[in-house]
C-alpha cells in the first residue's frame, strides 16, 4: 500500500464505509497529515468524546467535510470479512454488478474483520466460526465460503506464531 505515501498532500485520507448510509468516513484505515495542530486537535476529540462514541464517528466530525478528506476506493481499501456471507452485495459492489468472490478477494488489499454478529477473530472461537460460516451458492460455488474460512484460519495461524515468537522472546 506504499502508493498511499505518494498521494498530494491532504489533512487526511480514509476510505468510505460502503455499509453504512448514508455512507459515512472508515476509520480502519487512516492517513492524517503530521502536524502539532493535527495531534492536538485529535487528541482533544478523543479526550472529549463520551463514552459510546468511537474512533469513526470522532474521524467523521474532525474530517468527513470533503475539503478536510480524500476518499479512497472503498473496493480495494475497506472490504468486510461479512462481505462474504452476505447474499446481496450492491452496497460493495454498486446495483447490478455480478459478485465473484475470488474477484473481490484479489482486489482487495485490506479486509477488516468485521461480521456481526461474530466476535472479532482474537475472540472467537471455532464453533463461533462453524455456526456464522457462509453457505455455498445456489450453484453449488464454495469461494466466498471458503475465502471467508481461510481468513479466519489464516489470523488463527499467523496470531499462534507471533504468540510463540513473543513468548520465545522474552
Amino acid at each position: 500500500m506504499d502508493e498511499l505515501f505518494f498521494m498530494p498532500s491532504q489533512p487526511a485520507i480514509m476510505p468510505k464505509a460502503y455499509w453504512l448510509w448514508p455512507p459515512k468516513l472508515a476509520s480502519h484505515i487512516m492517513l492524517i497529515e503530521p502536524s502539532r495542530e493535527a495531534n492536538v486537535r485529535v487528541r482533544k476529540a478523543i479526550d472529549d468524546a463520551p463514552y459510546g462514541v468511537y474512533d469513526m464517528e470522532i474521524m467523521n466530525r474532525l474530517y468527513g467535510r470533503k475539503e478536510d478528506c480524500v476518499v479512497l476506493p472503498h473496493r480495494k481499501y475497506a472490504l468486510l470479512s461479512g462481505e462474504f456471507r452476505k447474499k446481496n452485495h450492491d452496497a460493495y459492489l454498486g446495483k447490478g454488478v455480478k459478485w465473484d468472490a475470488k474477484q473481490v478477494y484479489d482486489e482487495a488489499k485490506v479486509i477488516h474483520f468485521s461480521d456481526h454478529p461474530l466476535k472479532k477473530p482474537w475472540e472467537a472461537q471455532w464453533e463461533d466460526v462453524k455456526e456464522y460460516m457462509p453457505d455455498c451458492e445456489e450453484n453449488g460455488d464454495c469461494a466466498a465460503r471458503n475465502i471467508w474460512l481461510t481468513l479466519y484460519s489464516d489470523y488463527w495461524k499467523k496470531a499462534k506464531v507471533c504468540y510463540i515468537l513473543i513468548c520465545f522472546k522474552s
